[in-house]
């Protein structure tokens, strides 16, 4: 399932794409979020457009997890192999840039309770 998103969100546009690189415009309505995953070689920075996102990094329950609020032209960075989600609990649609770079750009699922 690596690669695979099994998730839906408002709208997801690839801006930009190479091999070792990827931008994405993405928008999460209310509520809305991209489940606790994580890339095996690749790491991203989330740069708000509009609205606010949450982002937590770090297993659930892990001492050194991070979360973040991030309003528009704010940024949070998370290193390859981390697992991190993405998460818009406010009223209004969030908008923010994904850029993903390193030498694979995949998707590897986790729920709650499984390792990273």
């Amino acid at each position: 399932m690596a690669g695979e998103r099994p998730y839906f969100i408002q709208r997801r546009t690839v801006v930009a794409e190479t091999p070792r690189l990827r931008v994405a415009e993405m928008t999460l309505g209310p509520g809305e979020h991209v489940p606790l995953h994580k890339h095996s070689r690749a790491s991203d920075v989330f740069y708000c457009l509009a609205g606010r996102l949450r982002l937590v990094a770090g297993q659930p329950g892990e001492r050194d997890g991070e979360e973040a609020v991030l309003a528009p032209g704010e940024s949070f960075s998370v290193a390859a192999g981390r697992p991190h989600m993405a998460v818009n609990d406010g009223a209004d649609t969030c908008r923010y840039l994904l850029v993903q770079h390193g030498e694979t750009i995949d998707y590897v699922p986790l729920g709650e309770n499984e390792e990273a």
